[in-house]
């Protein structure tokens, strides 16, 4: 392509580059101009009164899961009939028994006898309990307690808060004491406890 072609090529000309400035109020955090975001095709940022009510919404949402999860036990070991005598089985549904593990190999599972302690605690039988499973009483303690905790909190802790340090710490570290505990209770289940609280 010779020189002389060059003035046949139009040139492309491009709009000019629009600055978008943000404001600032003296009272509050930094503002986007009205559009910005409508014309970026991006959503509006979730403002005003709706999004209090949301929050205090799932708030209540969460109070309401958790206290059916910890008063659930707790109710039915007021209703579940206790043992009819000390290390007595409990019968299994529609004919099934009740640990596999058991059926198997004729040891109690980690988990044995942790309803029949829970029932055992609610009709005020404390010895059966420790003796159907260490952590029973333990477990039936701390259900009661974040029970009225949840019904008496009335807003979400903040993370710097102790109630907040405490969720955070049981959320890291909470099902690895748990475990640990369960599997130390079975050992000594197994190595102290007479088979007819197995």
């Amino acid at each position: 392509m010779g020189p002389g072609a060059r003035g046949l090529i139009p040139s492309k000309t491009f709009p000019p580059h629009e600055e978008t400035a943000t404001t600032i109020d003296a009272d509050g955090p930094a503002r986007e101009p009205e559009g910005t975001r409508a014309a970026a095709g991006l959503a509006p940022p979730a403002t005003g009164p709706d999004v209090p009510h949301a929050r205090e919404g799932a708030f209540w949402l969460y109070r309401l899961v958790t206290a059916i999860c910890l008063g659930g036990p707790l109710a039915a070991s007021l209703v579940i009939p206790p043992p009819s005598a000390a290390g007595a089985e409990p019968s299994g549904l529609l004919g099934l028994p009740c640990c596999l593990f058991k059926e198997l190999t004729g040891l109690p599972c980690p988990f044995c006898g942790l309803t029949r302690s829970f029932v055992s605690l609610g009709h005020g039988r404390i010895e059966d309990a420790f003796k159907y499973h260490l952590l029973g009483p333990f477990l039936f303690a701390g259900f009661f307690l974040g029970l009225v905790h949840t019904l008496l909190r009335r807003s979400p802790p903040g993370p710097s808060s102790p109630q907040g340090r405490v969720s955070s710490f049981l959320a890291r570290h909470g099902l690895h004491l748990f475990l640990l505990s369960l599997l130390a209770a079975w050992v000594v289940k197994l190595a102290f406890l007479p088979a007819r609280y197995w």
